[in-house]
């Protein structure tokens, strides 16, 4: 698994980024097929916010966002996001749990573009 930790908007300090290497790398026992994890801190005034994405398997990557007043502290809630995210991922997958179909596709019988179709109360 790579684990990429980069800063956005200064510098990131070298205590900051094995803090969050050392809480990060272990979300990899959560699902096995991690591939990647993307992490971006901003640092803000009196604010740090980070993004995670995670490349699990195949498909789109899982994202979470956290904000905190330390960056210590913004690792600890991303963490705890990814982990929950990854689990939940997994659960799903080995569940073979589906979307429901699009309620008016369901009643229409096709495919539908958003919108539902109403009758005109008019008979032909």
């Amino acid at each position: 698994m790579e684990l990429n930790i980069t800063g956005r908007h200064g510098k990131l300090s070298p205590k900051v980024r094995e803090y969050a290497e050392a809480k990060l790398e272990p979300v990899v026992r959560f699902d096995t097929r991690t591939r990647l994890i993307e992490v971006v801190l901003d640092h803000e005034p009196h604010r740090t916010t980070i993004e995670a994405r995670a490349h699990v398997g195949k498909g789109a990557p899982i994202v979470v966002h956290a904000s905190h007043e330390t960056a210590e502290g913004a690792v600890d809630l991303v963490h705890d996001k990814l982990e929950r995210a990854i689990r939940k991922h997994k659960e799903r997958a080995r569940d073979g749990v589906r979307h429901a179909p699009d309620a008016a596709q369901a009643v229409a019988g096709g495919p539908s573009d958003g919108a539902l179709t109403v009758g005109t109360g008019e008979e032909e």
